[in-house]
């Protein structure tokens, strides 16, 4: 039930995400929605600190849980530093 509840959180910032960035051209606006996201995706992998720091790097250990918080979490921040440093 939770890893439902995480996926459709990623659905509703996915969902935000689209709609706000395809209705503006602004890059100011781009940059400040993709920092916001930045932010709580860094926020989301520090709750995941009372599991401490291996569960970070062992990937083969990873249960579905780890998968929907580190996997994903990091995915996006990858996606999100994209604009931040000016990757095309």
């Amino acid at each position: 039930m939770v890893l439902l509840q995480l996926a459709n959180l990623y659905l509703l910032f996915a969902l935000n995400e689209h709609l706000v960035l395809s209705s503006t051209l602004s890059l100011k606006t781009w940059r400040r929605l993709l920092f916001v996201l930045l932010v709580a995706d860094f926020g989301h992998l520090v709750s995941m600190a009372p599991l401490g720091t291996d569960v970070f790097w062992r990937a083969w250990e990873w249960n579905a849980m780890c998968w929907g918080s580190v996997g994903c979490g990091t995915g996006s921040e990858t996606r999100e530093m994209g604009p931040k440093l000016d990757v095309e």
